[in-house]
């Protein structure tokens, strides 16, 4: 008669188990009884237990991305992604600038003059996060990219400015609608572009974007190198421009270009420090409360620029600080970039209500700042 091992009582561990049986993680304890029992299977005659050892889990080793991020002082990073944010958001204001002027005379983007900016940055801001490896990589490329760059070069506040002054209510919902639906398709356009230079790499060129954490060194260089480049171009950059301009050689861009241009860091770096302290607070269910605060603000500056600069029509400053300063603050590519981002984890509820708040307030902020309430026209 065959043996059979008994099973052991509930609060007695079974012998261990030889190593060959170990080779899945389980063992096998035999009973005679012949109640079923739950967790258990039938071979045979006889009913089979399935038991776990579970060894606990050895402690996860330092990645190279913790040990990149956690080398910076934090108050020193900070400082360091301030001047590089300040220094791309000065180019990217100068990208939107030309760009605006380049299309002055053309009947529609004359009309829609926030267009081109906020689909070209958005495609860019999809782009970006697709192909640029992620903040706690590479932190400062991240966030002069996206952050500075894209955050300059897309302005919430023109938009909503623009949508508020106009005659009837017909144009206001139509720049609604075209302010609010081409950003985020250029946006989905530009991630799809960087699937596919990421596949590129992958399977064309054999560099996988996965290794690019197991590099620290390289990470670092990079970051290096891209931050003194971004310095010595905003320093020297508008001394260069300014010069050509009074030479005569460069037509697009007048002074009060520059100007806009140069005092752009200034509303990058508020954006950028709002969205450091008050963003993905867990106990307003990450909320992106810094980036509203900073369209919002943005916006509330812009309406009162515009009212100052129709009073006070021989100040250029008003002009200078309203496209330079409120369209750096205010960001569209940023609220995409959320919005995408909440309706891609599930969270669709979330995303219309954010994007709700975002839209509905600044209108109210525009409506109540409107120009022709005071019976001041807009031309």
């Amino acid at each position: 008669m065959e043996r059979v091992k008994q099973a052991p009582p509930g609060d007695v561990m079974p012998d261990s188990p030889s190593p060959a049986r170990l080779l899945d993680g389980h063992c096998t304890v035999f009973s005679h009884e012949n109640s079923e029992v739950p967790n258990s299977r039938v071979i045979g005659d006889r009913q089979a237990y399935s038991c776990t050892w579970e060894s606990p889990p050895p402690p996860p080793a330092p990645s190279e991305i913790t040990l990149y991020a956690a080398s910076w002082p934090p108050y020193v990073l900070l400082l360091v992604s301030c001047l590089a944010v300040a220094a791309s958001g000065l180019g990217g204001n100068a990208a939107r600038v030309m760009l605006q002027n380049s299309f002055v005379k053309n009947r529609f983007f004359a009309k829609y003059n926030y267009i081109v900016p906020n689909t070209l940055g958005s495609f860019l801001m999809g782009l970006f996060v697709r192909i640029i490896p992620p903040e706690n990589t590479l932190p400062l490329s991240y966030r002069s990219f996206c952050v500075g760059f894209c955050g300059s070069f897309t302005t919430f506040s023109s938009w909503i400015v623009t949508l508020m002054v106009q005659s009837t209510a017909a144009d206001a919902f139509e720049h609604l609608f075209i302010g609010g639906a081409l950003p985020i398709m250029f946006f989905l356009w530009g991630r799809d572009c960087g699937r596919g230079v990421r596949w590129c790499c992958e399977h064309v060129f054999g560099c996988p974007w996965e290794t690019w954490p197991s590099h620290p060194s390289r990470l670092r260089s990079i970051d290096a190198v891209w931050f003194l480049f971004l310095v010595i171009a905003a320093i020297l950059a508008p001394v260069i421009v300014q010069v050509q301009i009074n030479k005569g050689r460069i037509r697009v861009i007048s002074t009060d270009d520059v100007r806009t241009v140069v005092i752009a860091p200034a509303g990058a770096v508020t954006r950028f420090l709002l969205s450091v302290y008050l963003n993905k607070k867990t106990s307003l269910a990450e909320f992106p409360l810094g980036t509203l605060a900073a369209n919002l603000l943005g916006v509330l500056l812009a309406i009162i620029m515009l009212n100052m600069e129709l009073t006070h029509i021989f100040d250029e400053w008003y002009v200078v600080v309203q496209h330079g300063i409120c369209g750096a603050l205010s960001t569209v590519s940023s609220l995409v970039n959320e919005l995408v981002s909440f309706h891609g984890c599930g969270r669709v509820v979330f995303a219309y209500v954010y994007a709700l708040v975002s839209v509905v307030v600044a209108i109210i902020i525009a409506g109540i700042g409107r120009p022709q309430n005071y019976h001041r026209s807009v031309n």
